[in-house]
């Protein structure tokens, strides 16, 4: 009971971080790095020195090729989060009034700017 106790508390607070499949359909409002898949491909998520944050996605692709995206001015505000729909797919909230769509798929990779009023 104590050791699965552990361990919940562990994934909860970040120590140890959620496998792939753990991550579908999630909310991330936390730092960190994110394994999106078993092929190597991370969401990372950063507090910089200054204050401002970074968030950086890498896939990784069956060929090992990567590919990544880093949007500028992602996470500007307390209130950001991160919701990953899909290893491919993963949607962001600026904290103020912006989002975006990264996806990596077959038929669909880009990022798409979302404005909210």
């Amino acid at each position: 009971m104590k050791i699965s106790a552990f361990l919940l508390i562990a994934v909860v607070i970040g120590i140890i971080p959620l496998s792939a499949t753990d991550l579908q359909n999630r909310f991330i409002q936390r730092p960190g790095q994110y394994v999106l898949d078993g092929k190597g491909s991370a969401l990372t998520i950063r507090k910089e020195a200054d204050g401002e944050w970074t968030l950086k996605v890498l896939w990784v692709t069956w060929e090992g090729e990567s590919v990544g995206s880093n949007p500028e001015d992602g996470l500007r505000a307390e209130g950001w989060f991160v919701f990953v729909e899909k290893p491919g797919r993963i949607w962001i909230f600026d904290g103020i009034d912006r989002g975006a769509l990264l996806s990596h798929a077959e038929k669909e990779t880009g990022v798409t700017a979302l404005y909210f009023a």
